[in-house]
């Protein structure tokens, strides 16, 4: 299925015609670059050309790559009988021999895509992570006080609670009850009315 999800996408950006084989056991140079061009397709916040995706189109999970990358591997190694060897230049030949999915550019890319996903969740987890704040020495207060959050400057967007709020509420369409629901399947927002695990009462959306 996902070998011919890659094949479909590489003929529509127009990357392969339709009479090439993408599979072969000779693979050409440009081969890991499409890999993380799939992967960027579906699970990044970038475009395929290099444009940011609008903040409510849906993108895959970092395990949704990591098993595109697999089913890669899996073709070129087992299929196209390639193996496992790291993809790299033949001192002999000459030219690209080993698995392309199992490269230096591939592998760099998955590494850089994992820590913006990481990145992104530590923001979304900001409100758990004020739950942690610790309290002044024989406090007794069993709950958290109504306290500010302040605009950033737009350079510090990306750690802004208020920035974060905002787009969190345009994507996920939240307009009652608690702020961070439980996540459903295919990492989508819970469409019940029930609260994350360990967030408590006071991140809720009140009239």
């Amino acid at each position: 299925r996902l070998m011919s999800r890659c094949l479909l996408f590489l003929k529509e950006k127009g990357l392969i015609t339709p009479s090439d084989k993408f599979f072969t056991s000779m693979p050409n140079k440009l081969v890991p670059l499409c890999i993380c061009g799939l992967c960027t397709s579906e699970c990044d916040e970038h475009n395929f050309d290099g444009t940011m995706k609008p903040p409510t189109q849906v993108r895959d999970s970092y395990n949704h790559a990591q098993k595109m990358r697999a089913a890669m591997t899996y073709a070129f190694g087992r299929l196209c009988g390639l193996g496992s060897l790291p993809w790299h230049e033949s001192e002999v030949s000459g030219r690209m021999v080993g698995n392309p999915s199992v490269s230096e550019t591939v592998g760099t890319y998955m590494t850089s895509l994992q820590r913006r996903k990481v990145s992104f969740f530590c923001v979304y987890t900001f409100p758990a992570v004020l739950i942690l704040l610790q309290v002044r020495a024989g406090e007794t207060a069993t709950s958290m006080k109504p306290f500010y959050l302040y605009l950033l400057l737009p350079h510090l967007a990306h750690l802004c609670p208020i920035h974060t709020l905002a787009e969190w509420l345009m994507v996920s369409g939240i307009t009652y009850g608690y702020l961070f629901r439980k996540m459903a399947s295919g990492d989508r927002v819970s469409p019940q009315n029930s609260h994350m695990v360990g967030l408590p009462l006071c991140f809720k959306l009140v009239n």
